[in-house]
């Protein structure tokens, strides 16, 4: 009994320290309308959060209409993110709904939370977002924006 309760202890262990990856193909998108995500702090807490709390892959708050857009892995995570919403003081979680995670729009979020101006987009390649101590996360969403907005924005020969 030692033995197994000592191998499930190892397993599960190595399981809960997995650095979340990002993969494009698999991962889905909701847009989440809030309450009280009206200051750049505010949003930066939410979406620090979120991603420490590994609810989401990457995400983005709008303070111009509280409005979060989430990457997961899982729609069973938006229910926990709006659990968190609801018991942040001065937050509160309005609704929320699936939206297409298109390259266009994953470029979109990107340079947003990187505090590029829709009109600079084309000007600045994306800065890379550090996602705290998830290297391949942080390299994964940087090498993506990257392979889009050259796609985007560098001029075919």
């Amino acid at each position: 009994m030692k033995k197994f309760l000592i191998l499930l202890i190892f397993v599960s262990g190595y399981c809960y320290s997995q650095e979340p990856v990002f993969n494009f193909e698999n991962d889905k998108a909701c847009k989440i309308t809030m309450k009280g995500a009206d200051t750049y702090n505010k949003a930066d807490h939410i979406e620090r959060l979120m991603e420490k709390m590994m609810l989401s892959l990457f995400s983005y708050v709008d303070t111009t209409n509280s409005t979060g857009y989430f990457i997961v892995d899982n729609f069973y995570k938006v229910h926990e993110i709006e659990k968190l919403l609801n018991n942040e003081s001065e937050m509160n979680f309005i609704g929320s709904e699936e939206i297409q995670l298109t390259e266009d729009f994953f470029l979109e979020i990107y340079m947003k939370r990187g505090r590029f101006k829709p009109d600079e987009f084309s000007s600045y390649p994306p800065k890379k977002i550090i996602m705290g101590p998830f290297n391949k996360l942080t390299d994964g969403l940087y090498n993506k924006a990257s392979e889009i907005w050259k796609k985007k924005y560098t001029i075919k020969q």
